[in-house]
């Protein structure tokens, strides 16, 4: 892990959370002035997932949520025109959604009310779903993988790998 400042690539739950704002917007994408985007980029600033220390001043900021949000768009198989330089995890997220949009708009609402809360642990008990509480399993794990080394400072292991 780099020390300092440096830029920190989305998690799978940071991009259910935006890729649940491009299934609302019709699988538009959204722009940095939209109340959401500017609502979930706080959110995003909120969480304890990335340890602050880490953080750029911009991270997760307006602009990046939006230019998420064309990412997530881009890799929709309905856009048409080039796709972004997005992660191959925008278009995972994007088919799990395409999947199952009702089961993954629950799963964003719950990851959102104890990301409010940054009471992740209790994100299964908000819906009651076994695939719902697997899902939110990768980030409460991730969440407790951030442990406190030397009394200093935090570090959060990936817990998962995905391709």
């Amino acid at each position: 892990m780099p020390d300092g400042p440096h830029r920190i690539d989305w998690e799978w739950e940071e991009i259910v959370l935006a890729c649940d704002l491009v299934e609302q917007n019709g699988w538009r994408q959204l722009d940095a002035s939209d109340p959401r985007v500017q609502e979930l980029s706080d959110l995003l600033r909120r969480m304890s997932m990335h340890p602050l220390e880490g953080r750029l001043p911009t991270f997760r900021n307006a602009a990046g949520v939006a230019r998420k949000t064309y990412n997530i768009a881009t890799v929709h198989p309905d856009y048409v025109g080039p796709p972004s330089n997005g992660n191959k995890l925008d278009k995972k997220v994007l088919d799990e959604f395409r999947d199952d949009p009702e089961q993954m708009h629950r799963y964003a609402q719950s990851l959102r009310q104890a990301a409010e809360r940054d009471e992740l642990g209790n994100a299964s008990q908000l819906v009651g779903d076994e695939y719902e509480s697997v899902l939110e399993g990768r980030y409460l794990l991730r969440w407790h993988g951030c442990i406190f080394l030397r009394g200093v400072s935090f570090r959060c292991h990936s817990v998962m790998r995905r391709g």
